[in-house]
């Protein structure tokens, strides 16, 4: 629970060092906010692994890239129907 705490205002403090220092937000959002967003996900897998529980913690970092990596090509392929059917239409 600690770690979504730190890490979301990493993530508050991080972006609000970007608008002050006027970073590009594309830039903002691949690299500095990407390691904010994956630290929990990170101190997690090193807890678990601490605790004798390594395949737990790799099958959980693996299974967030999966779930990330699949709602990104449903929402990417349910926007290609939509504009392929769309344009057939017209």
């Amino acid at each position: 629970m600690w770690t979504y705490i730190v890490s979301g205002t990493l993530i508050d403090l991080l972006n609000f060092l970007g608008m002050v220092s006027k970073l590009d937000s594309t830039y903002m959002g691949l690299t500095i906010i990407a390691v904010g967003n994956a630290l929990p996900d990170a101190v997690t897998t090193i807890a678990l692994a601490k605790q004798g529980y390594a395949m737990m913690g790799l099958t959980g970092a693996y299974g967030t890239i999966f779930c990330i990596s699949s709602s990104w090509t449903t929402i990417w392929l349910v926007g290609w129907f939509r504009t392929s059917f769309a344009q057939k239409d017209s």
